[in-house]
């Protein structure tokens, strides 16, 4: 099968939930080559190869029959990789109109690529948020584009 076809048959099966109806299984000799970002995100994954995203990965492993080669490496390599067809996908890669340059998300009719698709949010690993949290009464602010009101150093994690 050829790599950008194998590569979107996966993106579908990984983000529909494990869906053993999602797509026909692999040849259990290949191995199927997944890169993500070397820092730990809990609870989605430890450095060590653990959390909920590598839990999902394993039951979808284990209903296809097939093994995933995890790799773990700077996140803009990682992307790297994904856009040179150098490894068949990543996880835990946001959706943004920008990354359907990099390969396909899954869509509401399969695998989407072109700047007209939209992901389909049922078919996603799992939901993240991000938050900013200030001291109370603290003049900082926030409008979603710029801080304002800064009078010193702001930390992130």
């Amino acid at each position: 099968m050829p790599r950008p076809v194998r590569s979107a048959l996966i993106a579908c099966c990984l983000a529909a939930g494990a869906s053993s109806s999602a797509a026909p299984p692999a040849p259990a000799s290949q191995a199927v080559s997944l890169c993500f970002e070397r820092q730990e995100v809990l609870p989605w994954r430890t450095l060590d190869g653990g959390g909920l995203n590598f839990e999902l990965l394993g039951e979808v492993a284990r209903r296809l029959g097939i093994v995933f080669d995890y790799q773990s490496m700077p996140w803009k390599r990682c992307l790297a990789q994904v856009k040179a067809a150098q490894v068949d996908g990543a996880f835990a890669v946001s959706f943004s109109r920008e990354r359907l340059a990099l390969g396909a998300y899954p869509g509401k009719h399969g695998a989407i690529g072109g700047p007209d698709g939209e992901a389909d949010p049922a078919r996603r690993m799992h939901v993240d948020r991000y938050v900013l949290v200030r001291r109370k009464g603290g003049k900082v602010d926030w409008d979603g584009k710029r801080f304002a009101n800064v009078d010193g150093r702001i930390g992130f994690q």
